[in-house]
């Protein structure tokens, strides 16, 4: 579970849940402002009180924590890609055998060669991962890899926003209709305001259909496994 506190002081859990789940609700809050709702009482801020607006925003964020997690799973078979290049099964080459070398160096932990490898994939595939834990342990100061740390943040933002897509763009669309019907039922407000409401209703949906998608996860991964292993070469 999330501690609410981690988002005031961890600017991991800040970019990766609390920005994906403000992105989740920005569109129906805009819409609701711009049609003359009380969004306080939407979210329990002043009726309710600011302990059910943080309650909200902590099962909010474990929630998207856990769908993300889940579809990390999916997307990538259950094997993320640090795990998949350091396979010597899959890809005998220089490079791999290069950051194999590397690893087991700086970590201690002794990787299956090749044919261990094919009798025992399982094995194999837990010693990798659990060299890859080693290292990341060893690469937390955030200030010597920044980069490392930023690449991270940037994957763990795409993996929670893409868990949450349809959730988001459900919202918009709704927003769209809302603004909509009020367009025609609702005279008595400034008709600038509708039109503007629909036109950021359908940005929303433009952004959640569009800008979303499977492919900047796959994309923020291998960026971020590439600058893992330079950034063991530092270590090392």
């Amino acid at each position: 579970m999330i501690n609410l506190s981690q988002f005031f002081t961890d600017d991991y859990d800040r970019e990766t849940l609390l920005v994906p789940a403000m992105s989740t609700v920005t569109v129906p809050v805009i819409v609701a402002t711009l049609l003359g709702f009380n969004i306080n009482i939407l979210f329990g801020i002043v009726v309710l009180g600011v302990e059910i607006g943080a309650l909200i925003v902590w099962l909010a964020a474990n929630t998207i924590r856990d769908a993300g997690r889940a579809l990390e799973k999916n997307l990538f078979n259950g094997v993320f890609p640090t795990t998949q290049c350091l396979r010597l099964r899959e890809q005998d080459d220089y490079e791999t055998k290069a950051r194999r070398d590397l690893l087991q160096r700086i970590t201690g932990v002794t990787l299956l060669q090749k044919a261990a490898e094919i009798r025992d994939p399982h094995e194999a595939d837990q010693r990798i991962k659990h060299a890859t834990e080693i290292a990341k342990e060893k690469m937390r100061d955030p200030k010597k890899y920044y980069l490392l740390r930023r690449e991270l943040k940037s994957y763990g933002f795409w993996r929670n926003i893409i868990a949450v897509k349809w959730w988001g763009f459900n919202l918009a669309v709704l927003s769209v209709l809302c603004a909509v019907v009020l367009l025609y039922f609702a005279p008595s407000l400034s008709k600038s305001l509708p039109y503007i409401a629909v036109l950021v209703s359908l940005f929303g949906c433009f952004y959640w259909l569009i800008v979303v998608t499977k492919e900047r996860v796959i994309t923020a991964a291998d960026r971020y496994k590439e600058q893992f292993f330079k950034s063991l070469s530092i270590t090392g």
